[in-house]
């Protein structure tokens, strides 16, 4: 696994290392104050020692998301911007502890259509993609505080389901022909805030 990667340290290595200590891994600990309680599946279940991240941006990642990555319950963060993935699974919207999903430069064409109502998403960064619509179903993402989209295919005005993202802080749809038309035409709540770019 992970033979054309730019950095591949200990992953599946036969030396007596652990899955905490492959290159781009992070696990929970005892003494991380977000192991317990609101950061995960059920109250009161501990992460320590579980995977909580993974980062491997820019490290020339070029297959789809495994299925099993679901496995990882405990897992908070996915990090693989700018890397070749091509495809946003909408499972990955079911796994019970995730809430930031950063796939920034991937060459992604859409988001799903199916993205259950069930699910612990707060941050989703897709900037430098290709997706030229968003779909009614990211109106399902109830704790969303940050939405990252510039730099796509976008065209013509914002839809009118954006407006039910009611935690929504922060947001881009810069460098497309949509944040004009947002901005002169939009009346949404959503318009209070402040763009970064």
């Amino acid at each position: 696994m992970g033979h054309q990667w730019y950095n591949n340290s200990n992953w599946l290595s036969d030396t007596n290392v652990t899955v905490c200590d492959w290159y781009g891994i992070t696990c929970g600990s005892a003494n991380d104050n977000n192991n317990v309680g609101n950061n995960n599946a059920e109250e009161g279940v501990s992460s320590e020692g579980k995977v909580i991240s993974i980062d491997l941006a820019t490290n020339r990642v070029r297959r789809d998301i495994s299925y099993e990555i679901t496995l990882l319950s405990s897992l908070q963060y996915l990090g693989l911007s700018y890397n070749s993935l091509g495809k946003l699974e909408e499972w990955l919207f079911s796994m019970p502890s995730l809430e930031v999903i950063d796939l920034d430069g991937n060459g992604i064409q859409y988001i799903p259509n199916n993205i259950p109502k069930k699910n612990r998403l707060k941050e989703l960064y897709l900037a430098e993609n290709e997706i030229w619509e968003i779909p009614s179903s990211i109106g399902r993402l109830r704790n969303l505080e940050v939405l990252w989209l510039w730099n796509n295919d976008l065209e013509g005005t914002l839809p009118d389901y954006l407006s039910g993202l009611r935690n929504l802080g922060k947001f881009c749809f810069c460098s497309s022909s949509v944040v004009q038309v947002f901005l002169l035409s939009s009346s949404s709540r959503v318009l209070m805030h402040s763009y970064p770019y």
